[in-house]
């Protein structure tokens, strides 16, 4: 992978870094839920040190940040917004994990895809500390998933 095709690549993981910061900012500000809020309000603190992390090796491989990555987090931050404010009940909050879950797979998936294109062990090293958040991401939240169908299952057989 040449130079060029990096710093594409890590503008395109850039956009997609803001957009969770902002989505995981909405989410943990609509949600009533105090423990969920504290748990995506710290997503997307680390979600903002992948921007932070990234953003340094584009300027180390001698680029410029993409300008779209401050638009996206404007565009999806509007759009977070009122997400975040859709998933207010429990059956809702469910869903949004759900979604959240297949967003961090496509995340790790990509992630899985540069990190076998790229040489440098130093970027490497970054993209596997990302990819490795992705996937505590997924598994907390897929968990959070499971236990609200048990929850709901079990409240359902004892109704019937």
């Amino acid at each position: 992978m040449n130079n060029e095709q990096l710093l594409k690549a890590l503008n395109f993981f850039l956009v997609l870094e803001t957009q969770q910061v902002e989505l995981y900012d909405s989410q943990s500000k609509s949600t009533e839920d105090f423990n969920l809020a504290k748990v995506l309000n710290r997503f997307k603190e680390i979600e903002q040190d992948h921007v932070n992390n990234i953003t340094k090796l584009i300027k180390k491989f001698g680029g410029n940040p993409s300008p779209s990555y401050k638009m996206a987090g404007i565009i999806f931050g509007e759009g977070a917004k009122i997400a975040g404010s859709a998933f207010a009940s429990y059956t809702k909050v469910e869903n949004m994990l759900r979604i959240n879950v297949m967003a961090e797979k496509i995340a790790i998936r990509d992630y899985k895809r540069l990190i076998n294109k790229v040489q440098d062990p130093h970027v490497q090293d970054i993209l596997w500390r990302n990819m490795i958040d992705e996937e505590l991401h997924m598994k907390w939240m897929d968990a959070r998933v499971n236990e609200m169908v048990m929850k709901r299952q079990a409240v359902n057989s004892y109704r019937k």
